[in-house]
């Protein structure tokens, strides 16, 4: 797959590539910053990126308005938003694969309720609710995760159940069940791995949307609790000091951006090689 990707896009090698390197960066954050992301020093705050203290800490990307290390902070925040991220999508998939199996090929009643719920789930803007979600139940990790997976696995329920309604018209399933195959193994056994693929292309873009809304609901002071660093927050905290202190806003906004682009672009190769309709 690595080669038709290489081949079909080259913006989607980049994607994984850049992707890797964050990943990197969040995995081995103590290594490369061993100073506490939430060590406070008030004589130091706003310090332009490449400033030295007199005890000689260099900070590289500068400091907040609180004194603490923009590059520590951030490289804690990329760990934040990719374990939100990842944890959601994880969760979704499994939820929605799932009822989509299940609304796709058993049909009937359950497939009317399932279908409804998504319909009604889709009817309301999702960031609404997820603000008067995160208001009333706090923004601890559990709580950003239980928020985003509310509606997070409805877009693999729609995609899953459409696939499943095309494949279960197929020849071979309709000798696993001349052959006298259970309903249980028809669904694990033929269609789940015949859906994979959608499920592969639907979560690489899902783990984007997650690591948005967290750092939206972290931006409006609704998402991870102080003083647990979060990219989010990181643009809340410095939009104050923007005139005066760039830094903070440009290091968080830039790694998000970086982030939710290259998951985007490995999803839309992940979805040419993936998608016959595509080749």
């Amino acid at each position: 797959m690595t080669v038709k990707l290489a081949r079909r896009s080259p913006l989607t090698v980049v994607g994984g590539v850049v992707l890797l390197v964050v990943v990197c960066l969040g995995v081995f954050a103590p290594l490369i910053s061993p100073i506490d992301p939430i060590a406070l020093s008030l004589i130091e705050r706003n310090m332009p990126p490449g400033t030295a203290t007199p005890q000689g800490v260099m900070h590289y990307l500068g400091t907040d308005h609180l004194g603490r290390d923009v590059l520590a902070r951030a490289l804690y925040g990329i760990r934040l938003s990719l374990a939100i991220g990842l944890t959601a999508m994880v969760i979704g998939a499994s939820i929605g694969g799932l009822l989509g199996l299940a609304a796709g090929y058993l049909g009937g009643r359950l497939d009317a309720v399932i279908s409804r719920i998504v319909d009604v789930l889709l009817s309301f803007p999702y960031i609404l609710i997820a603000i008067i979600l995160a208001a009333i139940w706090g923004g601890g990790f559990l709580q950003i995760i239980l928020i985003i997976t509310i509606r997070g696995w409805v877009p693999y329920t729609r995609i899953i159940r459409s696939t499943v309604l095309s494949l279960k018209a197929q020849t071979f399933i309709e000798a696993a069940r001349a052959t006298g195959a259970t309903t249980t193994r028809i669904l694990l056994r033929h269609l789940l791995p015949n859906s994979i693929a959608p499920l592969l292309v639907i979560g690489s873009f899902q783990v984007g949307s997650a690591i948005v809304l967290e750092a939206t609901l972290s931006f409006l002071g609704l998402g991870i609790n102080p003083p647990t660093p979060s990219l989010g927050s990181m643009l809340n905290d410095g939009r104050s000091y923007l005139a005066t202190a760039w830094w903070p806003i440009a290091t968080s906004g830039g790694l998000l951006t970086a982030i939710v682009l290259a998951v985007n672009m490995l999803g839309d190769g992940i979805r040419d090689v993936a998608d016959p309709r595509l080749r």
